[in-house]
């Protein structure tokens, strides 16, 4: 009679384990090990009595349960976080706002006095440019290239063919004209 096979039951527990939780039987684990089912049974039993279920899952449950309070105050950490940081750049959002509108404004007031600066040096009673003719183009200044997007005509100067720019459709031109001079000075 052969004697009987020792096994060392520290090394193969992690082994069956991992086997067991694949899903395999006794008979499996112990057919791929090379052991008998006994020593499967005597290595897992502690790990699948009845009672070491009940402890193992009291032990889970704790282990659940503590780190579903951890969650939760990570959770609230987090959102409290949020709300401080998402205050904080709204603050800074409306501050900004706050800044461009008072910006536009000032450019807004600043617009309408040149769009009115510019309507008054292309209007046809005496305040307007003396270099304005009666069909509203300037006839002090001139291009020598037509500009595209410009209502322009053409004109000879010293036999050269120049575009004039009809200035009454862009006012704004006006204002930037070191050459402006109203056809009659007017003091209201």
């Amino acid at each position: 009679m052969m004697p009987k096979k020792v096994w060392d039951e520290e090394k193969l527990r992690p082994i069956v384990l991992e086997l067991r939780k694949r899903g395999k039987s006794y008979r499996e684990i112990a057919k791929e090990i090379g052991c008998s089912t006994f020593t499967v049974s005597k290595i897992l039993s502690p790990f699948e009595n009845p009672n070491s279920r009940l402890k193992q899952a009291a032990e889970l449950a704790e282990k659940v349960e503590k780190i579903s309070r951890n969650l939760e105050e990570i959770e609230k950490r987090l959102e409290k976080l949020k709300a401080e940081d998402l205050i904080e750049r709204l603050s800074k959002i409306e501050k900004s706002v706050k800044e461009m509108k008072e910006s536009l404004r000032s450019v807004s007031e600043k617009m309408m006095w040149i769009e009115r600066s510019a309507e008054r040096r292309v209007r046809d009673d005496s305040i307007g440019c003396i270099w304005l003719n009666e069909e509203g183009y300037c006839t002090k200044w001139y291009w020598h290239n037509r500009q595209e997007g410009r209502e322009m005509k053409a004109d000879k100067i010293k036999g050269k063919t120049v575009w004039k720019l009809k200035v009454k459709n862009y006012p704004l031109i006006c204002t930037s004209c070191p050459s402006y001079e109203p056809r009659r000075l007017t003091y209201a």
